[in-house]
């Protein structure tokens, strides 16, 4: 009687291992992140705010000027200045005494697409090509000039953020949300996003030579879009208010706590100029 009990168990496994042993296809859904508990804050009074990408490295040794630089900029007019200091180019490679790599294929991405600069540090602001200079990188000298150039004027489109990270598929997710003042009728338009990182704390060359314990800010960590941005819908008609929604995983190198998400509506063809940016902390 054993024997007859035996056989149809050792079948039923038999079909169970065969069965549990067939290929399942990958699931062709895309990750959906989850609703924002964050809401989106009313930007009907925001004011025009500017972006400068500046393109560093820490071999190079006039940039601890350009750091400063920024730093007198965001002390005079505060949220309405947004920065990202980019590594990339020939100044960038790691220090032998070097703890952390902060080179990006996104950064080098950027590099090409809003020029090459002729020295370092130098910064595109707002990506405009302002009168007399001969590409977008701008030296450090003229950007506190452009930047009140570029605030006086006031925003075709305003921009609001709504950030959640979720811990459980370790993604950063942001909604963007926007409103139109002005008609925006150029061919393409983009949405570009940032994520930036204060308060790391590494090795930078400089005139006086190695700085060991140098605070680097506004570091770029990745983007949450391709570095050329996203295109959105043309036109974008005043009145109109278009939400967005961005994810990117986190990496275990980040700090969430000192990160900041950037983002910003530009145009794309003969020009580049960002037309409103914005800047939010990841953990407030």
């Amino acid at each position: 009687m054993k024997s007859l009990h035996f056989i149809p168990f050792f079948v039923v496994f038999f079909v169970f291992l065969w069965t549990s042993c067939e290929e399942i296809p990958p699931t062709l859904s895309p990750y959906e992140p989850p609703e924002i508990p964050d809401t989106i804050p009313d930007v009907s009074n925001q004011q025009r705010q500017v972006l400068l990408e500046e393109f560093t490295g820490v071999r190079c040794v006039r940039c601890p000027e350009g750091s400063f630089e920024i730093a007198t900029l965001q002390g005079i007019y505060g949220p309405r200045f947004v920065a990202v200091q980019i590594h990339a180019g020939d100044w960038c490679d790691p220090l032998p005494e070097s703890t952390f790599d902060f080179r990006t294929q996104a950064g080098t991405d950027l590099n090409g697409h809003l020029g090459y600069p002729n020295s370092y540090p130098e910064a595109a602001i707002n990506r405009r090509l302002f009168e007399s200079e001969l590409s977008l990188s701008t030296d450090r000298k003229s950007w506190a000039g452009y930047v009140e150039q570029e605030i006086a004027i006031p925003p075709k489109v305003k921009i609001g953020l709504a950030i959640n990270h979720d811990e459980t598929e370790k993604r950063l997710n942001v909604q963007v949300g926007t409103i139109v003042e002005e008609d925006i009728l150029d061919e393409e338009i983009r949405l570009t996003a940032y994520l930036a990182e204060d308060g790391i704390i590494d090795v930078q060359d400089s005139e006086d030579g190695l700085i060991y314990e140098y605070e680097h800010k506004n570091v770029f960590r990745d983007a949450f879009t391709p570095y050329e941005g996203t295109i959105i819908p043309s036109p974008m008609l005043a009145g109109e208010e278009p939400e967005f929604e961005l994810s990117i995983p986190v990496q275990e190198e980040w700090n969430l706590e000192k990160c900041r998400v950037i983002a910003f509506i530009s145009v794309a063809g003969d020009s580049l100029n960002v037309l409103q940016a914005i800047e939010k902390k990841v953990i407030q």
